[in-house]
Order: C-alpha cells, then sequence, then structure tokens
C-alpha cells in the first residue's frame, strides 16, 4: 500500500517505517483516544535455535524498534510497518490503523525476556478481525529478510502467519488500546460545512458490516451515506475510503506541484496499482495517464519496488537511487539535469560502454540492447532482458576514415631462447611481411635507465640490422605490469617525479640505435584486483597520458609512440584513451587471451556460463567485435587501432574428453582468489599448461596426435588430444581476420608473437628423426607438392592414409571438377537442345494422370463434401442377422428383413455365400443370383456415407482397386463445401475448377457399361454419377518452369568458372582459407548437378514406351530434375509461382522415398540447407571469400544423415566418401 517511508539508525541496527494506507486527514477521522483497554491474547510462535551472539542483535533491534514507535505520531491514522537489521537478525511488525503504536511495551517487555531462537512470530489477528486490528511482529536471526517479509505481508491481508511442525505456539496476554471511533451521536453523523462527509479507510478484511461498526453507524446509515456508489458491498477495494455521514467524499486528488512536477510515491513492498490509485483518489486509469511514456522505471501495474512514480498531473521525477548503480540517473547523488541532457544521459559508463537500467555497465549485447517494456518508458526492459539506456549497441562505428597504410605488426619474444626448442633468430624477420617488428621486451633500470636482457645470440644486434621494416622496441608486457618484482617500475616511471628521466633515457636510447618508434606496454594502469600486487592508483591513468604527452614530444615525428592496451572493459577503463589515441600513432590492441584459465571460478567471465569454466575460444570473434565496438565506441578512429592476431592457443583440461562444446567444462581451482589450476597438457617447447604454441598445435595435428578442425560459430580453429582441448586461430583464420579489419578500416594487425608461428629450424626441431641421435627430433615435414594424380574419388581413398589432408582436398577438388565439367556438358546438351521436347512429354503424362488424380482425391475425401447414394444388391436369405451389416439389404418380397424368406434355391448364408465377392464376371444378372440367393428386385438406392467410409455398405459388387463395384451418385453437400472442394483440389492436384466439369464417369473398363435403358442392372454397376471429373484439360494448361532452369544454369556456369579459380589459387598455396572447406562447399551443387542430368535423362529413355506403369516414373524424373535446380537457382519453392503446381502434384502422385518427393520437401523448406550453400558461393568471386566459402562448409557439415539422404541416391554416397577421405587423410586441416 501507499506508504510514507523514514529510516533510524540504532547503532548498527537499521529501521524502516512506512506509514500504510489513508493519508493523515485528522480532520476527516476521529481520534484515537477514543479507543478502550483489552485484554487480549498474542499468539506466540517460536522454532529453531540461533548462534549465542544473535541474543545481543536480538535486544538491539527489538530495543530500536521500541523506541521508533515511541517517536510515532499519536494521532496518525494510518497502519504501521516497521523493518529492522542488526548483524544478521532481521525483525518486521505490522500495526494496524486501529491499533495505538505507543501503548505496546508490554508486547516488547515479554519478547525482550525471551530467549532468542531463529524465528519468533507474536501476533494478535484472526477472530474476524480486519487488518485494521491486526498486530504482528516477526524476528528472524538467521538474516531470512523474505521471511519477514511475507510475515508482514500476511498481516496486511489480515491473516495470521501459520505455524509449522517446527515451531511451538503458546499465548501471552497484554493489555492494548483496541480503538474504534464509537458510537457516533446523531449530530455528528451530518455533512461537514464544506458539504463533505467523515470518512475511514477501507482495509483487508473490510465488509460493509466491518465498515459501519468503524463509524459507530448502523448498516443502513452506512448504505445511505454511501448510495452514490452502486455495488459498494461488492466491490470494496483495498485504500478506498468510504462515508460515515451525510456529505460527498472529500476530493484529495493531488495536483502538480508549483515548479511542474508531479506529486511523487515511492512504491513500497506488498503495492498495487488499485490501492494506489485508491488511496489518492484516481482510477487505475489516471496512474497510467500520469506515468505511461514517461516515468522512468515505469512497465504499467507490475510494480517494482523503489519505484518513484507520478500521482498527479506533471513533470516526472528522477528515478529512486539504487546503491549499487554505476551509470544512469539512479546512481545516487543525482540531480536534476538543468542544461537540457536527457536523464538517460547522466552518468554515462567509462569509455561510453552500454549503461542498463539497473545501473550497470557492460559491452555485450544484454547490456547494450535497446528494448522497453510494454509501456515504452525509459528505464524499462522486456522482462528477462537487461534493456540498454546509454550509448546502446555493440557495433563498430568512428571507421569512416582508411588508414593512409595497413601496416603488419609483429612481436618478437626476446626470451624465446629460454625455451628448450621453437627458437627463433631476429635475423629470419628480413624479407618477411610484416612492416613493423616490436622487439618485446627492453627491461628498465631501477635509475630508469635502458636495457636489453636475455639477448640469445646477439639478437639485438641482428634485431637493428634488419631493413625494410619499421624496428621498434617495446618496453612493459603482461609479466613486467604484474610481477610483484617489476610492477612498481611503470608506475614509478610514469609520475612526475621520474617522467623527464625516463622520457629522456628513451630518447637517447633510441638515437644511439637508428630506432624506428617506441611501443609502451603498461597493460593495467589503475587495476584494481590484480592477485599479488597492490592496487593501482587513480593517478595511474592521467600520468600515463603526461608521460606519453612528453615522449612524442621528445621523439618528434621521425618515431613513432604506439601503447599497447588491454581488450578488456574492466581495465580499459582506467585508460585515459581517447585522449591518448590523439598523442599515440597507433595502439596495438590485444585481441586476445579473452578467455583463459583464470575465467575459472568467476561468474562474469563467461556469459552463460556461471562457473567461468565453459571451453570458449580466447580468440572469439563475436566478443572480438564487442571490444573493437568499445574501442571505437570510446572515440578511437579505427584507423589508430592495430587489431591483435595470435600465434598461441588457450588450452584447458577438460572435464569430460568427450565433450568439446562452448557450454562443456574445463578442470581448475581458484588460487590466490583467480583461477588456476589448469591440467591441460604441456606443449613440448612453451611448457606451459594453458598456453601452446601455434607450431605446436600444428604438429600435433599433422601427425595425428590431435584432432583439429574450425568452429564456424566461434571463427576460430579447435583442437583436442587426450583431455586437452585449446582454441586458437590458424595461419587461414588469421587471414581472413586481416582482411576482414582492412575492409573496416582499422590501422593494422599485430601478432603476438612471431616466433610461435611455426618452427624454424634455428633449434634443429626439424631433424629427421631418422637422422636424429639426441632424441630430442621432430616429426618429418610431409611432402606438400601435392603432385599426384587421381581419376576417381575411391582412388583418392584408397590412399587416404598417405595423403596430407591438403593434398586430399585438392585432388577431390579436381576430381569434383571434372565431374562438374561432364555434367554441365551432359546438362546443355539436355536443356539447351531437347529442353522443350521433354517438357512436353512430362506434360502428357501429367495431363493423362489428371483424371486419376482427381478421383484419388475424391474417393480419399469424399465425406468432406459430398453426400452420396449408393446402389446396393438386394438379396434374400433364409436366416438374417440383424447385427450383421451383410443383412442391411437382405429382404423379402414385401421387404424388411425376415427370418424365413422361403428361397427357392436352398438356403442362404451371407457371411459365406460364394458368389458375391468373387469376381467382376459373377456380378452379372445370371452370376450374382447363385443357388444361396434371390434377387428381390435386384438393386435399390440407398443413401450412404461417401467414400472412403464403407461402414454401411452391404454384400455385392467385387472390389477393383480396393473400391466396391457398386455405383454411387455423388452431390455436394451444400455451396460452402463446394468452394472447399475446388480449392483443395487445385492445391492438391494442380487442376483448376474451370478445367472440370460434372460428369457421369464409367469408373471401371467394363463391358457392361450404362446403356441407353437406364434400368438397366449395369447402372448399378462401376459407375460415378454427377461427379466432378477434368474436362478440356490439355498440354498448355501445364505451367513451364523454364525461367527457374535459364536461372539455374546461368549460376551453374558461374560456379563452374569459380571451381577453377579457387583450385588455381590452391594448387599455388595462395589460397589462405581451409581447404577442406572447399571440399565441402562445391560438393552439394556439383552433385545435385548430376542428379537433375540423371532424372531428366530417365525422361529420354522412357519417353518412347508412356504405358501406365512408367508415366509415375516421367513425371517424377520431371520434377526431380527440375527441383534438383531450385536452390541452384538461389530460389525457395514456395516462392516461385511457375512452380505452384508440383507441390500439388507431388502430394498427388509421390510417396516418401521417391527422389522427388524427398528432393520436394527439401526445396520447399525455407532454410534448406543447399539453398544457403548456394546463397553464400553464388556471387562473383564468392569462392576466393574464405569467410563465405567457411560458411557454406559449415552448413554442409551441419547436414543431418537424414538431410543428406533427401538428396537422392547420387548425392550421399559421394558425400560420404568425400567424409571418408577427410577422416582418412594424415592431417584432418
Amino acid at each position: 500500500m501507499p506508504s510514507s517511508v523514514a529510516h533510524v539508525n540504532e547503532g548498527q541496527s537499521n529501521i524502516t517505517s512506512r506509514s500504510v494506507g489513508a493519508r493523515a486527514t485528522p480532520s476527516n477521522s476521529s481520534s484515537r483516544s477514543s479507543g478502550s483497554t483489552t485484554n487480549v491474547s498474542f499468539q506466540l510462535l517460536s522454532g529453531g535455535s540461533s548462534a549465542s551472539t544473535a541474543a545481543k542483535d536480538y535486544t538491539t533491534i527489538l530495543s530500536a524498534l521500541q523506541n521508533r514507535l515511541k517517536s510515532q505520531v499519536a494521532n496518525n491514522t494510518a497502519s504501521t510497518a516497521l523493518f529492522g537489521y542488526s548483524n544478521g537478525v532481521t525483525v518486521g511488525m505490522f500495526i494496524g490503523a486501529g491499533m495505538d503504536p505507543a501503548a505496546t511495551p508490554q508486547v516488547f517487555k515479554y519478547l525482550l525476556a525471551q530467549q532468542p531462537g531463529s524465528e519468533i512470530v507474536a501476533q494478535l489477528c484472526g477472530d474476524n478481525r480486519t487488518a485494521r486490528h491486526v498486530y504482528g511482529m516477526s524476528v528472524n536471526t538467521n538474516g531470512d529478510i523474505s521471511a519477514i517479509q511475507k510475515d508482514v505481508l500476511s498481516w496486511w491481508n489480515a491473516k495470521c502467519v501459520e505455524s509449522s511442525s517446527a515451531t511451538a505456539s503458546q499465548t501471552f496476554n497484554v493489555d492494548i488500546v483496541d480503538q474504534n471511533l464509537g458510537k457516533t451521536n446523531s449530530s455528528s453523523v451530518k455533512a461537514r460545512r464544506d458539504g463533505t462527509c467523515r470518512t475511514v479507510t477501507v482495509y483487508s478484511g473490510d465488509s460493509c458490516g466491518s465498515l459501519a461498526s468503524e463509524c459507530g453507524i448502523s448498516g443502513q446509515d452506512f448504505t445511505t451515506y454511501n448510495s452514490q456508489r452502486t455495488n459498494l458491498c461488492s466491490t470494496l477495494a483495498v485504500g478506498e475510503k468510504v462515508c460515515c455521514s451525510s456529505g460527498g467524499l472529500p476530493n484529495w486528488q493531488p495536483s502538480a506541484n508549483p515548479d511542474g512536477t508531479c506529486v511523487v510515491y515511492n512504491v513500497q513492498p506488498g503495492d498495487n496499482c488499485a490501492a494506489i490509485a485508491a488511496n489518492y483518489g484516481w482510477q487505475i486509469s489516471d496512474l497510467s495517464t500520469f506515468n505511461d511514456g514517461t516515468t522512468w522505471g515505469w512497465s504499467g501495474c507490475a510494480l517494482q519496488t523503489g519505484l518513484a512514480m507520478c500521482v498527479s498531473k506533471g513533470t516526472p521525477p528522477l528515478p529512486a537511487s539504487v546503491s549499487n548503480a554505476l551509470c544512469g540517473p539512479i546512481v545516487p547523488g543525482t540531480t536534476q539535469p538543468t542544461d537540457g541532457t536527457a536523464i538517460a544521459d547522466l552518468n554515462p559508463c567509462p569509455l561510453n560502454a552500454c549503461c542498463d537500467i539497473w545501473g550497470q555497465c557492460g559491452i555485450t549485447e544484454p547490456y547494450c540492447e535497446d528494448n522497453r517494456g510494454p509501456t515504452g518508458n525509459p528505464g524499462t526492459a522486456p522482462v528477462n532482458e537487461y534493456g540498454c539506456i546509454s550509448n546502446c549497441g555493440t557495433g563498430i562505428t568512428n571507421n569512416r576514415s582508411p588508414p593512409s597504410q595497413f601496416i603488419s605488426v609483429g612481436y618478437y619474444e626476446q626470451f624465446n631462447w629460454n625455451r628448450e626448442c621453437l627458437n627463433m633468430r631476429s635475423a629470419d624477420l628480413q624479407g618477411s611481411s610484416y612492416t613493423h617488428i616490436h622487439w618485446a621486451f627492453a627491461g628498465i633500470n631501477p635509475d630508469f635507465t635502458v636495457n636489453i636482457t636475455d639477448d640469445g645470440d646477439s639478437q639485438f644486434t641482428h634485431f637493428l640490422q634488419l631493413t625494410g621494416v619499421k624496428r621498434i622496441i617495446s618496453f612493459g608486457g603482461w609479466g613486467y605490469s604484474t610481477d610483484p618484482s617489476t610492477y612498481d617500475i611503470l608506475r614509478s616511471a610514469m609520475t612526475e617525479a621520474n617522467r623527464d628521466t625516463f622520457v629522456n633515457n628513451i630518447k637517447n636510447f633510441a638515437i644511439q640505435n637508428n630506432l624506428d618508434g617506441i611501443d609502451i606496454d603498461w597493460e593495467y594502469p589503475g587495476e584494481p584486483d590484480i592477485p599479488g600486487i597492490p592496487k593501482g592508483q587513480p593517478t595511474d591513468g592521467p600520468n600515463y597520458l603526461q608521460f606519453l604527452l612528453a615522449l612524442k614530444v621528445a621523439l618528434g615525428d621521425k618515431m613513432s609512440v604506439s601503447i599497447a592496451a588491454p581488450a578488456s572493459y574492466w581495465y580499459l577503463k582506467q585508460f585515459p584513451i581517447r585522449q591518448m589515441s590523439q598523442v599515440v600513432d597507433y595502439i596495438v590492441y590485444m585481441t586476445y587471451d579473452l578467455h583463459g584459465q583464470w575465467d575459472y571460478g568467476n561468474k562474469f567471465s563467461q556469459e552463460g556460463c556461471p562457473n567461468g569454466n565453459c571451453l570458449r575460444s580466447h580468440v572469439n570473434f563475436t566478443e572480438t567485435g564487442y571490444t573493437l565496438a568499445m574501442l571505437t565506441k570510446a572515440g578511437v578512429s579505427s584507423n589508430k587501432i592495430i587489431v591483435g592476431i595470435s600465434s598461441y592457443g588457450r588450452s584447458f583440461g577438460m572435464t569430460d574428453p568427450s565433450c568439446t562444446g562452448p557450454d562443456c567444462t574445463f578442470q581448475g581451482q581458484v588460487v590466490n582468489g583467480t583461477g588456476g589450476g589448469s591440467t591441460a597438457d604441456f606443449g613440448r617447447c612453451t611448457a606451459t599448461r594453458g598456453y601452446i604454441s601455434n607450431a605446436e598445435i600444428d604438429e600435433l595435428v599433422a601427425n595425428g596426435v590431435a584432432k583439429g578442425w574450425y568452429d564456424s560459430d566461434s571463427d576460430s580453429d579447435m583442437a583436442v588430444w587426450g583431455s586437452t582441448w585449446v582454441a586458437y586461430q590458424s595461419v587461414f583464420t588469421r587471414g581472413s581476420r586481416s582482411r576482414f579489419y582492412k575492409v573496416l578500416n582499422f590501422g593494422g594487425t599485430i601478432d603476438w608473437a612471431v616466433d610461435l608461428l611455426e618452427f624454424t629450424g634455428d633449434d634443429g626441431d626439424e631433424t629427421d628423426p631418422s637422422q636424429d641421435t639426441s632424441g630430442n627430433g621432430s616429426y618429418p615435414l610431409p611432402d606438400l607438392s601435392c603432385s599426384a594424380s587421381y581419376a576417381t574419388l575411391d582412388a583418392i581413398a584408397a590412399d587416404a592414409g598417405k595423403i596430407p589432408s591438403m593434398c586430399a582436398a585438392i585432388y577431390m577438388v579436381q576430381i569434383l571438377q571434372k565431374m562438374y565439367n561432364d555434367a554441365m556438358a551432359q546438362y546443355n546438351s539436355l536443356m539447351t537442345q531437347g529442353y522443350d521436347d521433354k517438357f512436353k512429354t512430362y506434360a502428357g503424362v501429367v495431363v493423362d494422370h489428371a483424371g486419376a488424380s482427381m478421383t484419388q482425391m475424391i474417393y480419399g475425401n469424399g465425406t468432406k463434401y459430398f453426400d452420396c447414394v449408393v446402389a446396393e444388391v438386394n438379396f434374400c436369405c433364409s436366416v438374417c442377422n440383424s447385427n450383421d451389416h451383410g443383412c442391411d439389404y437382405c429382404r423379402n418380397e414385401t421387404s424388411g428383413c425376415k427370418q424365413f424368406c422361403n428361397p427357392r434355391y436352398g438356403v442362404c448364408s451371407p457371411i459365406g455365400k460364394r458368389g458375391l465377392d468373387a469376381s467382376a464376371q459373377d456380378l452379372g444378372p445370371t452370376g450374382i443370383f447363385a443357388r444361396d440367393v434371390l434377387p428381390i428386385p435386384g438393386f435399390s438406392k440407398e443413401p450412404e456415407p461417401c467414400p472412403p467410409d464403407y461402414s454401411k455398405h452391404g454384400y455385392g459388387g467385387a472390389q477393383v482397386n480396393g473400391v466396391p463395384s457398386n455405383s454411387i451418385w455423388w452431390n455436394f453437400r451444400n455451396d460452402q463445401t463446394t468452394a472447399q472442394f475446388y480449392a483443395d483440389l487445385y492445391s492438391e492436384t494442380a487442376i483448376p475448377k474451370n478445367k472440370t466439369s460434372i460428369q457421369t464417369h464409367v469408373r471401371n473398363n467394363n463391358a457392361c457399361a450404362p446403356s441407353s435403358h437406364q434400368g438397366d442392372d449395369c447402372w448399378n454397376l462401376g459407375v460415378d454419377y454427377t461427379m466432378p471429373y477434368v474436362d478440356n484439360y490439355t498440354i498448355s494448361d501445364v505451367v513451364n518452369p523454364k525461367d527457374v532452369v535459364t536461372q539455374a544454369t546461368a549460376n551453374a556456369t558461374d560456379l563452374l568458372g569459380q571451381i577453377g579459380d579457387v583450385l588455381s589459387f590452391m594448387q599455388s598455396g595462395l589460397y589462405e582459407g581451409d581447404y577442406m572447406d572447399v571440399v565441402d562447399t562445391i560438393s552439394i551443387p556439383i552433385m545435385m548437378i548430376n542428379s537433375s542430368v540423371t532424372e531428366m535423362a530417365t525422361i529420354e529413355s522412357v519417353a518412347d514406351e508412356i504405358t501406365k506403369e512408367r508415366r509415375m516414373e516421367i513425371i517424377m524424373a520431371f520434377f526431380g530434375a527440375i527441383l534438383f535446380l531450385i536452390p541452384i537457382a538461389g530460389e525457395v519453392l514456395g516462392s516461385i509461382a511457375e512452380l505452384a503446381e508440383i507441390g500439388a502434384i507431388v502430394s498427388a502422385v509421390g510417396e516418401v522415398g521417391n527422389v522427388a518427393f524427398d528432393i520436394y520437401s527439401v526445396a520447399s523448406d525455407p532454410n534448406n540447407a543447399p539453398l544457403a550453400i548456394m546463397s553464400a558461393i553464388f556471387e562473383p568471386f564468392a569462392l576466393l571469400d574464405i569467410a563465405k566459402v567457411a560458411k557454406a562448409a559449415a552448413i554442409r557439415r551441419g547436414m543431418s544423415a537424414d538431410e543428406v539422404g533427401k538428396l537422392g541416391k547420387q548425392v550421399k554416397p559421394v558425400l560420404d566418401k568425400i567424409d571418408t577421405i577427410k577422416t582418412g587423410s594424415k592431417c584432418n586441416r
């Protein structure tokens, strides 16, 4: 209910008081002094045990509560709810408006004398008491606030807190002032001078009787004083006011404040719109008018506790503050803006990150989706969504201008010589594709001079001798920024006291060594939580900026200045990154290590993984996109951002080695407050659990130790061996990412690190094991010349175990290319030279089959549209069993089923009689009446259900094709069923109404056809009367899908050229995508063209012999040929008007397992996999677009066995063979 709220602090206790009900209107209510003292019995419930330390807090909180009650205004006419908390002890209290809160010391005295259990409840309730006369107190020493709130809500609703089996119940008596307005004399019930009545407020449990008693008047008077309300007693609403005297209800509806703002009410627990509206004299619709679309956080009457809402006209208020809010108008202390700033834009997040309705900052979609609640109010969101209020969206921005040069930066780890293997000489970088080489890292002496440490074999000297590349020294790094022995060096170097010294030393070192630039890699200025080192200072970021300004001035334009920045909102927000970007030449953005062993145990580290221990790629493409959007939204131009790619993987020890998906988990433990305890295998050179180089991963995969694959969802590569799982970026993925970043106008890419990508031989790693006696040699490199020649896929499969997967892919593309060339040659010949003849053959068969299709549809659905009369055979039996449907038409000469009818030819038994169902010839005028039946009169017309319902059918004609021989007279039931029939006829058979007529149709080829004499018995056999049947349906009525064929031919021809292009790139080693992706992508369209050619050729082979048995073969072959082309044409069956009849005809004549029926189910699905593949690759140069090919390949690999099977008997075996080769080749990547 509406309430006023106050807070009282007693030591560590906190008391919140609510005055619930009507706003105090003493002039309209009687004083509490009219109450009388009564001895009442309170119920005491207690249970559970609590810690001994709770006793003190129990006493403290009750004493604070008692003091708060003593300070209550004596004539407060509202119910009161109080809540308190002290060191885990919670208390809640409810005092009805008819009770005196200042007259309850006995209750407290009794409770203070109790030894507190975990739960204590004292209550005065029940016995027909309304909420006005309820008193209750609940104490919980376990800090269960929700239980306390539940108890208070029960009393508010005039209900008692129920005891449980775990609680003990007893009573204690106190004297208490039980308030009542008392009897009102005759003069007091007159209207006040202003014409208004005296009022009382309706509480939970009230009735007209209890309200009259509260008023001190009779029920009749109460009805009289409130006669303006119809059905009052059945429509009482909690919170509304009723009259206790003559006169009208006072108008207590508030008006807007003088400054134009609305009157504000803060929603409390248990509040609802009806009560709030009644309390202020409004209707619920008025509250909607005041708040819809304007009030912050208002989502209609689904009220949130703490909501500041309008209860009058006027400008809505600032929302109530939330103690932990970090952004937006709900941050504590926020004031109304005076400069026109929208309140949603107050207190923006650092880096211009998204701010949600709860005042939290983030960069992912849950924080950044600007979806509002049902009323469209600011500060609202749909159910289970965060709702963004400012800086919304996850799109990359600030990227209109391309860089002057798209650079490629490589970090060279000078400490790579500390490894046992995978060493690399800096001289190897001469002539590389990198434009900038960063030496990682230079050291800093205590006097802030520069030193070069861990220099293996004069590598720094060789580094300085590099030509054609920018040579840059980097300072810092992850270890230098976080290690307890070094973290403070950069912090101190940036301070005002040491800044100039450090700048001058760097300048001198750079000049002495003729460097091209300086890179600063202080990764965590102002860091809040790096384990093992003190928190950073708020001055770290500003100091860093001032240092960069000084360094750039000192070095001038001849040398570049760059910094490294973490791709983490948590750590980047301490950087004044926008200002820094305006100083430095570029920013090395570390878009890797997005996940790692440190995630373990951190519920905020992985979306959808509360324990932070799910197998997630550290270079996930979607998450990388979020970080790029974060940096550009922060004000950094994309052309200043050099995006990170990695030459290493982050690995994990799987909980279940068979579970490798993103929701599968890894092992670990929390160490010093962060995730640790990796159980992943060591790399043989990097020798670090959870971290392994690309070179080591490639070696494991190439030699069959690990299984590798590309994951399209994360756009990263993965590998598994034993119980170890790793995510990384292969050379193909790195290449596609680089091209993507270039299109978006980023400044370039950086590679961490150049010495991790491949074995160079600098340490003898690539020695042939047969010549290596040290035992430390690696495996021999495979022959990747791919110079072998194969004629068939079967031949490749036979050698698969000896062929590197890259070569296997090239050989398969060569075979598929030849198959495509041959198929297209035959296809062009069939389609361009003979298509019209084949269509004419097909259309003729469709026309010939139309009548059968139509009668099949009618006989299968007749009961839906028609009423029928059936010609039934009449016969006479010696015995008729009325329970046997065969006796329905067994009768004597005067009709009616009789026990005896004196047959001429002996005794008949309808169940076992010989001739009636034997054969068609027995139905003749002589044959049908064998020795044991007598025709009386032979046939009769009987109203019966239409086929396929034969439940009323008697003995008689033999069945032909499952249909009894009896003639049928068909009649449409009504106009509605007539219209529905013709609509269904077209949808199921493609035969329009104007190509039908009502006819007499001879159902079977029978010499006994209807004669000119309608009374002949032949009229009763094998004829359908007044039945719709095809009429003048010709070849010209069959729709020709030639346009689809033409479009498919164009697409297929373009793809043929693309296959030649991509094969050339693969053979020359220039293709940077996954070679197997190409195989999987082109295999589907090639085999569908092959299938189309085969199906079309079938028409030619049977066209000269169009027997009834071969009609279906021709129809389905033509359909198959066309349907295989629909995805190749880039269409969905339902979107092509010319093919609307195909579905109808396939449904009418096809069956599951038939190739046309199966491919029809594929072609008609708008989400079919072949169409998705064609959509990805049927564009110019699409096969050279690695991302599109990878997408198409992923779709192919995601097809189930059933989906592949529906593509026909030619497609599936080839795809299966390709899969066999892929898994059998030496390298799966």
